[in-house]
């Protein structure tokens, strides 16, 4: 499916992300949370070819990653997804959201490193 929304909105890179983001999020309600983190990445690089213009946009799709990956078991990818949406949001002048931070303690707890969160 991922090459073929691809092909279809290859001159509309937005609209291919966007597509990707529904199929995403389709995929993760599914509980098939390899494909979901297969058409976010894709957004992700989609988003990156345009210069995603709203870093909260592009720490909320890395959230959704980290989630997706996480549910997977991919702690490695997950830990990389919440980093980089930490890394945006600190840059911001609201901070790191709750709803990533709740992300991020989930993530800990599969690790087995819940004390973290709480230093």
């Amino acid at each position: 499916a991922a090459q073929g929304i691809d092909k279809r909105f290859a001159d509309q890179p937005a609209a291919a992300a966007a597509v990707h983001e529904a199929v995403a999020d389709a995929w993760e309600g599914w509980g098939d949370y390899d494909e979901a983190m297969r058409h976010s990445r894709r957004a992700l690089d989609w988003w990156a070819m345009l210069e995603m213009p709203m870093p909260t946009a592009r720490a909320r799709r890395l959230q959704k990653l980290c989630g997706q990956a996480r549910m997977a078991q991919q702690l490695e990818s997950a830990e990389n997804a919440c980093e980089s949406a930490v890394a945006i949001e600190r840059t911001l002048p609201a901070g790191v959201s709750v709803g990533l931070l709740v992300e991020q303690a989930k993530l800990r707890f599969e690790q087995g490193r819940c004390a973290e969160m709480l230093e």
